[in-house]
């Protein structure tokens, strides 16, 4: 994995396979980066770099990529989340 490839996966976060191979990765580079232990695997075509900041909603996250910008989310989830997407933040008075 060259630098430039390095910084678009640490910029990505958790990112697909699919957005792994736009930026030049093969399917062997990255199983041959997870063998490494360069990456993580996080669910079937799902990685993230391993020094990753995860946030709380890191389910979600997985979620997103997996199924798409066109996913709906429900239940206390969406209780949680506005409309662009965002976790919401407490705003106690």
């Amino acid at each position: 994995m060259d630098k430039r490839q390095e910084s678009t996966i640490k910029k990505l976060g958790i990112f697909t396979l699919e957005q792994g191979k736009e930026i030049g990765l093969s399917q062997q580079d990255i199983s041959r980066l997870v063998a490494g232990k360069d990456l993580k695997r996080v669910g079937r075509g799902i990685y993230l770099p391993p020094n990753a900041k995860l946030d709380s909603d890191v389910g979600f996250q997985i979620a997103f990529a997996k199924l798409g910008p066109d996913a709906a989310i429900g239940g206390l989830s969406a209780l949680s989340t506005n409309s662009s997407g965002q976790k919401r933040t407490s705003t106690k008075r």
